[in-house]
């Protein structure tokens, strides 16, 4: 897991996720990314799926206007918000909080990670940031 700090944003599979979504993937690859995590309940949560996952709850919430930090590697999603002018429906908030809600639940990869972490509550509090944005 090439992760470099609690920020949502701060690990390799969330870059190449919104790489993926600026390039075309759009909203479709955002109900994608959290369909894949609602519907692994009972399963073991893959960390590459909740990482994506949790990037495109972030994403929702900057394309419903509300931003979160903007960094170097948010910038090419910021971008596209700003001019990809997309609607987001109020089911794909739910799905997305749901998606958050899973990925802290067991079994976790990402969870189970984080837990081990001396960063934990830094973490914690970039997620809740997200759900409460959303």
């Amino acid at each position: 897991m090439g992760t470099w700090g609690t920020g949502v944003f701060d690990n390799d599979a969330a870059c190449d996720f919104a790489s993926a979504v600026v390039g075309g993937g759009g909203v479709r690859a955002l109900d994608e990314a959290v369909d894949r995590i609602v519907s692994s309940e009972g399963d073991f949560l893959e960390a590459s799926d909740a990482q994506e996952g949790l990037a495109a709850a972030e994403i929702i919430a900057r394309l419903r206007g509300s931003p979160g930090e903007q960094t170097a590697y948010t910038a090419a999603i910021d971008a596209w918000v700003k001019s990809a002018r997309a609607q987001v429906p109020d089911e794909l908030v739910g799905k997305a909080r749901r998606a958050i809600a899973r990925m802290l639940s067991e079994p976790s990869e990402l969870l189970e990670a984080w837990t081990e972490s001396d960063d934990i509550e830094g973490w914690r509090s970039a997620v809740k940031a997200v759900v409460r944005r959303l």
